[in-house]
């Protein structure tokens, strides 16, 4: 990144110096030394899968609805000390956690209950029993930060073991207010498709923290109902359902709790849902690709060329993007009334940067009922003062050649990247870019010094690095950082 408020021409060099190899993370998922694999990979395996409904007692079920009893096991306390103080970590075995950061992180299990089509669930607490715990400052979420996320590739990578840092950042509003968290011990979660059949979850929370008051409220036995209500009447099954594998059917029947009477609950859906279409696409439209964001003027010879027909009045013209119209600006150089000859349209455009493409796609097309398409505003202020003899201006230079998703590993961050210098190969540390170009419309004429700003981005374990910047040979100086990171000197 250049930042200059003069434009001499240039030729950048940048001189790498660090002394370590570009460093790559593999992460494997080991089982073979007995270590637990992650719940949601567990509920894949035939043993470890079946849900524990060891605690749970279904009353009642059918297409009206179920009832059912919780009875959690007795929580288990322990104290952990923080930056912030000591807390109090409470679980209860075979439940997971909230992990809501700033949170108190509390027990939390969820069962899977399949709904009949055209029903839609209503969750109510028919009885619960519980009792209240004083003295007790409920831990918040753990929040963990890889510290060798780059292992270095002259090791075995085999030999890589992480190393986290554990925090536990406390909401300040959270553990201020004076009321229970989570507020119900029971919630129903939202409903989605399992392949034919539709399910909701039930949240089971047993213990709600009053943080101000260091209390729990803990939840021993729970009489949960669900009722299905047929709103706008049941839905007709279809009379040939998918024909679900033996393997599939065992996963579910350990994963739904009502799995029994929902085995002809399946309903046959159509997927062909209506796919969102821009306005100006219902009649004869036109494709404009743009790469970059700014202005643009489209001249009817060019569309012409491409198909647009004659005759078309200049109100009728029309742009979208994506679902919504766009205004533009008609110049009529004839003044006709219609788009033809040296006429032409400008309109403002937005490029797009993903990882899949760099061309944004706005519309074009005309109505044919007697409706006018949006149009700028015209500003008839006239322009004043006194013209400056120079002026400052920023210069950006930026290549987004390469893609990398995980530098940095987070999805707020730039991942676009100029160029991919490999360092430490073959024994030689020390590797350069160089780049040539040159400023338009130069005003240095008094010789006046700019500021000029490199970002890089580098990709190592922890080691310090030393960068120098080199403008027309002659060097503006060294750049030193430790790890991975972004380095951004001026």
């Amino acid at each position: 990144m250049v930042s200059s408020p003069f434009f001499p021409k240039t030729k950048l060099s940048i001189l790498v110096f660090i002394f370590i190899f570009l460093a790559i993370t593999f992460s494997t998922l080991g089982t073979s030394n007995g270590e637990e694999l992650p719940s949601a990979i567990q509920m894949f395996q035939s043993d470890a899968g079946k849900v524990d409904k060891a605690g749970i007692k279904i009353l009642s079920s059918d297409e009206t609805g179920l009832v059912f009893e919780v009875s959690p096991p007795d929580i288990v306390k322990s104290s952990v000390e923080t930056d912030s103080g000591r807390f109090d970590q409470v679980r209860i075995p075979g439940f997971g956690y909230l992990g809501i950061e700033g949170h108190p992180d509390l027990p939390q299990t969820s069962y899977l209950v399949a709904i009949p089509p055209g029903a839609v669930p209503e969750l109510t607490v028919l009885d619960g029993q519980s009792h209240v715990l004083e003295g007790i400052r409920a831990l918040p979420a753990a929040q963990q930060h890889l510290l060798n996320a780059h292992p270095d590739l002259a090791r075995n990578v085999s030999e890589f073991v992480p190393e986290f840092e554990t925090k536990y950042p406390v909401d300040g509003e959270a553990y201020s207010a004076d009321e229970f968290f989570p507020a119900n011990p029971v919630e129903l979660g939202d409903a989605f498709w399992l392949r034919d059949r539709q399910v909701v979850r039930v949240l089971v929370r047993p213990v709600l923290a009053n943080s101000a008051r260091q209390t729990l409220e803990i939840y021993s036995h729970l009489t949960v109902q669900l009722t299905f209500n047929y709103t706008s009447g049941t839905e007709s099954l279809a009379l040939e359902t998918r024909q679900e594998g033996p393997a599939y059917e065992s996963i579910s029947s350990y994963r739904l709790i009502n799995f029994d009477e929902s085995r002809d609950w399946r309903l046959h859906r159509n997927f062909d849902s209506e796919t969102q279409t821009s306005p100006c696409m219902e009649g004869t439209s036109f494709r404009l690709a743009i790469d970059e964001t700014g202005m643009h003027k489209v001249a009817f010879s060019d569309l012409s060329a491409s198909g647009w027909p004659g005759g078309v009045a200049v109100g009728a013209l029309r742009m979208c993007y994506q679902d919504s119209e766009v205004a533009v600006r008609i110049i009529d150089s004839n003044g006709n009334g219609l788009f033809d000859g040296s006429d032409s349209l400008i309109f403002y455009g937005q490029a797009v940067k993903t990882q899949e493409t760099s061309t944004n796609i706005y519309w074009l097309s005309y109505y044919t009922d007697g409706s006018s398409g949006k149009r700028m505003e015209a500003d008839s202020d006239s322009a004043g003062g006194v013209a400056p003899d120079r002026y400052q201006a920023k210069y950006h230079l930026e290549v987004d050649a390469q893609y990398y998703s995980s530098m940095p590993m987070s999805d707020a961050n730039d991942h676009w990247y100029w160029r991919k210098t490999l360092v430490g190969r073959a024994g030689d540390p020390n590797q350069s870019m160089s780049t040539g170009f040159h400023f338009p419309d130069p005003i240095n004429d008094d010789g006046s010094s700019f500021p000029l700003r490199v970002m890089i981005w580098a990709y190592f374990r922890q080691e310090d690095h030393r960068v120098e910047v080199r403008l027309n040979d002659e060097s503006l100086g060294q750049v030193n950082f430790f790890g991975s990171g972004i380095a951004n000197n001026s």
